[in-house]
């Protein structure tokens, strides 16, 4: 079981900290201000530049907005990459006479 808290918005919670109650330490945790679900959600897998922000409402049901985020260096870095490496298939495809 864990307890979501967060800032409440109306009916919603904007997820910041997910405690684990089945740890000794947070056996007495205050859990009038936060949601209790049953399981860990899961983060999915977010495309370069987007992130992910866990929302609940009071009945327990969790869900994720995604959101825009700024590229890292690394990320910056990876996409030109992979804009190069799309120009060279597509320069490499056009020689062969394969892109008409």
């Amino acid at each position: 079981m864990y307890c979501l808290k967060g800032q409440w918005d109306g009916n919603v919670l904007t997820v910041d900290t997910i405690y684990n109650m089945g740890v000794q330490e947070n056996a007495y945790l205050d859990t009038s201000d936060g949601v209790i679900v049953e399981d860990m959600p899961v983060f999915p897998e977010k495309p370069i530049g987007k992130g992910a922000i866990l929302k609940a409402d009071t009945d327990g049901e969790t869900w994720f907005e995604e959101v825009d985020v700024p590229l890292t260096p690394e990320q910056e870095m990876q996409l030109k990459l992979q804009q190069q490496q799309a120009l060279i298939d597509m320069l490499i495809l056009d020689s062969l006479g394969g892109a008409e």
